[in-house]
């Protein structure tokens, strides 16, 4: 089974790439603005275009991860429960230019790269792009999602440059002095945006595909929550380090699916009744006990309604 170490470093270079390209992105943002004035500020479709299809890609590719670990971990359980599974669908997508076409390939390039257990899964070695396709209600889903968490962060955006630009307007810079001032403050922005951006997201998709794997299979009975632990762990996710939610606990799991708090890593683990009778991977917490202690996670309300949303797809929801 994939350990969490694992885990952890596919997962990291899913980020590197995903940064790579939400550099891009807001560098386009930025490129494409148009000021009329210090009032008037536009981004131009294209620009709008592109932040989305980098959110979308972001997204699938994290979620297709999560699909994988479920589907390792089902095999690695019971072999059979894979055999749906051999149905497998070559990346056939029409792209509209050597860019965008670049940009897809080297997303999936890098999950297949970290995924390798893909090969053990499917008993083949393969020499071009295979891919899980997600149902069409999944990939209506993630879009949907895509395009709500990129318009809102095209919206932060635009307000920080429009505020960036009120300053240069009320401290009468000169021209080369309004450009490097606003470049250091949106440089900031941006910088910090990316990367909270990034480890938030990829943890939702990351969760999003082990309980869209894992959720409606009756070998699978329970969730155990899984904090990286180190140095820049939370209070929030230690505290539910170990901590075992059962299927059945339906508020339960979906206001303690990660992520609980911006630049949140953690994951959820799949059990099955088999673990529940033995040595589970993480020394075993007792969902009530841990709840009625720990601190209240900073997930949104529409974060809640996001993952009951998506379990609500799934058959399940509360």
């Amino acid at each position: 089974m994939m350990t969490t170490l694992k885990r952890i470093h596919s997962k990291k270079r899913i980020e590197r790439v995903a940064k790579y390209y939400l550099q891009k992105a807001y560098k386009k943002l930025l490129d494409d603005i148009i000021i009329h004035n210090a009032s008037d500020i536009e981004i131009t479709d294209e620009a709008k275009e592109y932040f989305q299809k980098v959110f979308k890609i972001m997204m699938y590719v994290s979620y297709i991860h999560g699909v994988v670990s479920g589907l390792e971990y089902k095999k690695t359980v019971n072999k059979n429960i894979i055999k749906k599974i051999k149905k497998k669908i070559k990346l056939n997508e029409n792209y509209e230019d050597e860019e965008d076409y670049k940009m897809y390939m080297l997303f999936y390039l890098v999950a297949l790269n970290e995924l390798r257990n893909l090969t053990t899964i499917f008993g083949d070695t393969y020499n071009d792009i295979m891919m899980f396709k997600p149902e069409k209600e999944v990939i209506k889903f993630l879009d949907g999602y895509s395009v709500s968490l990129a318009g809102y962060q095209q919206q932060e955006f635009l307000n920080k440059v429009t505020q960036v630009v009120r300053d240069v307007f009320e401290q009468g810079m000169t021209y080369e002095e309004s450009l490097k001032y606003a470049k250091q403050q949106l440089q900031q922005l941006t910088s910090y945006k990316i990367k909270q951006i990034i480890e938030t997201e990829t943890t939702r998709g990351y969760n999003m595909g082990i309980l869209k794997e894992t959720y409606t299979s009756d070998l699978i009975v329970a969730y155990q929550f899984e904090a990286v632990l180190d140095n820049r762990t939370s209070d929030i996710c230690r505290s539910r380090h170990g901590m075992v939610i059962y299927k059945t606990e339906t508020m339960l799991l979906v206001t303690n699916t990660p992520p609980l708090h911006v630049h949140c890593r953690s994951m959820l683990i799949a059990l099955s009744k088999y673990d529940l009778q033995g040595q589970l991977p993480l020394p075993k917490k007792d969902s009530f006990s841990v709840i009625a202690q720990a601190p209240y996670p900073r997930n949104r309300q529409i974060d809640v309604d996001f993952y009951n949303q998506f379990l609500e797809l799934l058959g399940g929801g509360i």
